[in-house]
């Protein structure tokens, strides 16, 4: 630590001596940026003070569209009850029709929630997920940045860039869904992102991705990112952490951790209602379109959608993009997961600001109508206000209702499909220049 505050010290020494002559180029690019950054910490300030004024109008805070009044905070609460005072995890429901659904850890990891009240437990999540958002914004502008965030110029400009991304990023649906009912997506999105963002040489790289994945099974999707994308140190030290979870369930909790990992993990049905829109995976929208359909065929679909997200992912890591391998990875865990209400796809917000950063590089029209649409999309919380109303068509319109009602699951799709378009043609391209050297 005092290395470190050492060295903050010398860089701001070295900052201090360093003089920008006026009328330069940087000149002008730093007051450019001051500009922005004062303009972005403007729009994060409004944007809080709309947010706070819908919420209050709607009489929840942080979650201004329906009333989620912290359910699932309030069932980590009572999971955290539960094996404080030695009873059963997995039993009965805990909040009103809810049961635990995560791993034995989780609750252990929760069990200072049990000894506080309510309105502190809720004033700590959303404080940490507010933190975890401007932390996940922050690393993820600079994987975006590739070889250039280290620059002084870069890290100028993600100073004013981060507040503008948390100001949009509020409003977007599953953001608002994690802070109303509670949720700690935002905390296993950072750790995920965190671990990724670190030097691949560092020995306990992949040690949060496995600490996630003890809290939530979905992250270990990322242990075949990583092996498959030449760092298989980090993924046996994310399986290594994520066996330490479990047997950390299994020494505190064996009764639990017997129960949960002899076969009540492989159960969906205890998740809840998985053909309704709130249920943004493919096996949802399946579900929703044909009820009937198969284990089995669910299974070899999710696999196949799994094989060519993965592999689009590791192809896009070893170019050295770890910001685009990040995101396909994350959408493809969100696509091929049994469930992933709305709220999970906070997972895929790095993916978000990926497409801002590269349209404003490329001054791209098609990125910024891409891009715009995302937002729109994001924002118009289609999956809520479909479920909601209690409606679904019969016969020729129950397919575009669904698809309507599945916006999450097409845009993650439609990111797979365009990916691989340009693979395909990239490695096309390819074949025909190494034959031409060859004969050169």
């Amino acid at each position: 630590m005092l290395q470190l505050l050492l060295g903050l010290r010398r860089s701001g020494q070295l900052a201090v001596r360093r003089e920008v002559r006026p009328g330069t180029r940087e000149h002008e690019d730093e007051g450019s940026i001051r500009r922005w950054r004062r303009l972005a910490w403007l729009l994060l300030a409004a944007s809080c003070i709309a947010y706070l004024t819908v919420s209050v109008a709607h009489q929840q805070a942080f979650h201004p569209f329906g009333r989620r009044d912290y359910f699932d905070l309030r069932v980590y609460r009572g999971a955290a009850q539960l094996i404080v005072t030695g009873h059963p995890l997995y039993d009965a429901a805990i909040w009103q029709w809810a049961p635990f659904t995560y791993p034995p850890f989780a609750a252990i990891a929760f069990a200072p929630l049990a000894l506080l009240p309510i309105t502190i437990d809720e004033l700590i999540v959303t404080i940490l997920s507010v933190a975890a958002l401007f932390a996940i914004v922050r690393l993820t502008l600079r994987l975006a940045g590739g070889q250039d965030r280290k620059t002084a110029s870069a890290r100028r400009w993600r100073s004013a860039a981060v507040p503008f991304g948390v100001a949009l990023a509020l409003w977007l649906e599953p953001l608002t869904a994690t802070l109303g009912y509670g949720q700690l997506d935002l905390v296993i999105a950072l750790l995920i992102v965190y671990d990724l963002a670190r030097p691949d040489p560092a020995k306990s790289k992949g040690a949060l991705i496995g600490l996630a994945a003890g809290l939530k099974l979905t992250p270990l999707i990322f242990v075949p990112y990583l092996l498959f994308s030449r760092r298989p140190r980090a993924a046996l030290v994310a399986l290594g952490a994520f066996a330490l979870t479990a047997a950390a369930g299994y020494a505190l909790l064996p009764g639990d951790a017997q129960r949960f990992w002899g076969g009540l993990f492989l159960d969906p049905r205890r998740l809840g209602g998985c053909c309704i829109p709130a249920n943004q995976s493919l096996r949802g929208v399946i579900l929703q379109l044909a009820p009937s359909f198969g284990t089995g065929q669910l299974l070899s679909i999710a696999l196949t959608v799994g094989v060519i997200g993965v592999g689009l992912a590791v192809l896009a890591s070893r170019r050295g993009d770890e910001a685009m391998g990040f995101s396909l990875c994350a959408t493809t865990g969100l696509l091929v997961s049994p469930v992933s209400w709305t709220h999970h796809w906070t997972l895929a917000l790095p993916a978000l600001l990926l497409v801002a950063v590269r349209t404003v590089r490329g001054r791209s029209s098609a990125g910024m109508i891409a891009l715009a649409a995302l937002i729109i999309i994001g924002c118009s919380y289609l999956p809520t206000l479909m479920g909601q109303s209690g409606v679904s068509p019969r016969g020729a319109l129950h397919l575009g209702w669904t698809l309507a009602s599945a916006p999450y699951v097409l845009v993650g799709l439609a990111a797979l499909a365009v990916t691989c378009v340009r693979e395909i043609r990239a490695s096309r391209s390819t074949v025909p220049r190494l034959a031409r050297t060859e004969l050169a």
